[in-house]
């Protein structure tokens, strides 16, 4: 039995209602971290600065700062994300040098496997405490499913542990989208975390988008 050591000066249903995610990955980043605050994000494939944001949640309630970038320019990133720089590049060829070599949080999201796996490959020297990166093998192509392969040895090769695979989400009449994979470095994550959660048998909802992620709650 372990319960983790960290509570949150929020209450989880306002955590919840204020996380904007399709599969509550900020707050499986907190739960992570055990509700670090002044962490660090990458955000590639940013979108919009609140909607179906993986990051404003951390940004707004744990001063989390960080990189976010997309190849659009997209309108209110300055009024509502003022502790992330917002860069308008193709992240499929930007240069990364210009950052330091450790995150805590990794996003990949830009919706083109073949550009995602050359985004892995411009971040070898790059670090990270928790990933999730969105594959979309729900789609059904080669592509796609060549991208979560090649992702899952690019990561398991270099020690991060896949503690979500194949993350659904409801998309209505019965149906679920399987569409990201989740990792995270156990160098940064502390082990009791990591079996904590490896070993829950709830379904992915409940393990990784209910109160189950915080303190109050015993996992078995």
């Amino acid at each position: 039995m372990f319960k983790l050591p960290f509570t949150t000066p929020y209450p989880f249903s306002e955590l919840l209602n204020v996380s904007s995610t399709q599969a509550k990955q900020d707050l499986f980043v907190l739960a992570m971290f055990e509700g670090k605050t002044k962490g660090t994000f990458l955000e590639l494939g940013a979108g919009k600065p609140i909607i179906n944001s993986n990051c404003q949640l951390l940004e707004r309630y744990f001063d989390w700062s960080g990189v976010s970038m997309d190849i659009l320019p997209l309108i209110g990133w300055e009024e509502q994300r003022k502790r992330s720089q917002y860069i308008i590049a193709d992240a499929t060829e930007y240069d990364y040098s210009v950052f330091g070599n450790y995150f805590d949080y990794l996003q990949i999201d830009i919706d083109d496997p073949i550009g995602q796996t050359k985004i892995l490959q411009l971040l070898e020297d790059k670090e990270f405490g928790v990933v999730t990166l969105e594959h979309d093998v729900y789609v059904k192509t080669a592509e796609h499913f060549a991208w979560k392969n090649f992702a899952r040895k690019y990561f398991v090769s270099r020690g991060y542990v896949i503690l979500a695979d194949n993350v659904c989400v409801n998309v209505g009449d019965n149906k679920t989208n399987c569409f990201e994979d989740w990792y995270v470095n156990p160098k940064v994550i502390r082990q009791e975390v990591i079996s904590a959660y490896k070993n829950l048998t709830l379904d992915y909802r409940l393990k990784y988008g209910e109160d189950v992620l915080f303190a109050q709650n015993t996992i078995q």
